[in-house]
């Protein structure tokens, strides 16, 4: 039995107690617990602690999409949905799975079952109370192919059967946030501090209980162009980015706080499989760190959130391509893109790590190439040759690289970390942010 986090006593998963479990539990001996524990010190995650004006304005430069909800397809939508969603655990600013939707919960020792007591007292955004069931039939839809079987017991118990082993974390990903589906094209109902409103001005959210550590409207304002430089100018209340220029000029004005958001992403390479390959040294990889962005990245190492190499295996056979591929509109990505191609040629002076990734058919300079984010992980699952630059957030089949990479069967080499950095006006409120690095108003229950 794996020992309980401190804070919070054990919840043993007994057949005897949990009727529910003991169905569930059936192909294991017992349940090993991993009880919640209340969050860290409560200023820890604290990206923001200052009075909270009505309503406040969010710069946004990416497409804000409700077909897409809950689960974000960009970074604006990663900050916006997590005002209106939430999953049963989330994960906090020092990577420690805590409670969310759920107060406790517990797994099989092979960790194929899991069991959660869901909070009292919880409603979706449109006033409808939220109890197991509902829960389970949000989960049952998310098309997760890990999941096997949902179950509700009674009010509060929630029981998940998994078709292979997943740790905690799996559970805080946006895609198993709990919604209601009320119509085609409409928002998903979450249960999240805001929900979103018509605006004939773009989007609105309003929070669903006032609370004087929030504002009470979240207004989403379009930044034009690429540089989110105009944003400040025109006096938006927060900002969220990695643009270097962006955070470097924030910082000249005085109306405006910069803070550095948790470490959140790693920037790997990725390439076919082959015979072998070694790691850049850390000066290597600290190098291409300076060459993405001058603001907001470090060289890649074993405390990185999705340090990971994957790939041994046999030669690919896959068609080479002469190209490093990267999502278009990442500006980290395409430094590191850029600076591979440029590391490619002339061959007797490739770093041996780089000449070990590259296809042995190449006699020519790397090019670098943008590539719309879903057409560069279906390119990836697709084995279309060639290398990419991508961002992953962790090592498991809930990141869409990841999996993207998983299932080509693809080597990762980790390089670069990176982190966002919020620009914000007084008045916004109490904000903490998470292991995503995405910030959230409001005291987090």
């Amino acid at each position: 039995m794996s020992r309980p986090r401190q804070g919070r006593p054990a919840t043993p998963c007994a057949a005897a107690a949990r009727p529910a479990c003991a169905l569930l539990v059936a192909l294991s001996a017992g349940c090993a617990t991993s009880a919640a524990a209340p969050g860290i010190a409560a200023d820890a995650c604290t990206a923001a602690a200052t009075s909270a004006a009505p309503a406040i304005r969010i710069a946004v430069g990416d497409r804000i999409d409700p077909r897409n909800a809950p689960v974000p397809t960009n970074s604006d939508e990663r900050l916006l949905f997590a005002q209106i969603y939430e999953a049963l655990l989330r994960v906090d600013c020092n990577g420690a799975p805590v409670p969310a939707l759920a107060e406790s919960w517990s797994a099989s020792p092979d960790r194929l079952t899991w069991s959660f007591r869901l909070r009292q007292g919880i409603r979706f955004s449109d006033g409808t109370p939220l109890d197991a069931a509902a829960a389970a039939t949000s989960l049952s839809t998310s098309n997760l192919p890990a999941l096997a079987a949902v179950a509700a017991a009674g009010e509060q118990e929630l029981h998940v059967r998994l078709n292979e082993p997943q740790n905690a974390f799996f559970f805080a990903q946006p895609a198993l946030s709990v919604t209601r589906v009320t119509g085609a094209g409409a928002w998903p109902v979450g249960t999240g501090a805001y929900r979103p409103e018509p605006d004939t001005r773009g989007l609105r959210l309003v929070r669903t209980q006032p609370d004087p550590a929030a504002p009470d409207t979240l207004r989403a304002v379009r930044v034009p162009g690429d540089d989110p430089r105009g944003a400040l100018d025109s006096g938006v209340d927060l900002l969220m980015t990695a643009h270097a220029a962006t955070i470097a000029y924030a910082r000249l004005l005085a109306e405006y706080a910069v803070r550095p958001l948790p470490w959140n992403r790693t920037y790997a390479l990725v390439s076919p499989a082959g015979e072998g390959s070694i790691l850049p040294e850390e000066s290597e990889r600290e190098s291409l760190a300076r060459d993405a962005a001058a603001t907001g990245t470090r060289a890649a190492g074993m405390t990185s959130p999705a340090w990971c190499t994957t790939g041994a295996g046999s030669v690919s056979s896959r068609p080479a391509a002469a190209t490093v591929a990267y999502p278009r509109g990442d500006d980290i990505a395409r430094g590191m893109a850029e600076r591979i191609a440029a590391l490619s040629w002339p061959v007797d002076r490739t770093p041996t790590w780089l000449r070990m990734l590259l296809p042995p058919t190449v006699s020519a300079p790397l090019t670098a190439r943008a590539v719309d984010a879903d057409a560069l992980l279906e390119e990836m699952r697709a084995g279309a040759g060639g290398l990419f630059v991508v961002a992953m957030r962790h090592c498991s089949g809930a990141d869409p690289a990841y999996s993207a990479v998983a299932a080509a069967g693809l080597r990762t080499t980790p390089l670069v970390d990176a982190r966002d950095h919020l620009v914000h006006r007084a008045g916004i409120g109490s904000i903490t942010t998470d292991a995503a690095g995405t910030p959230r108003f409001g005291p987090v229950r």
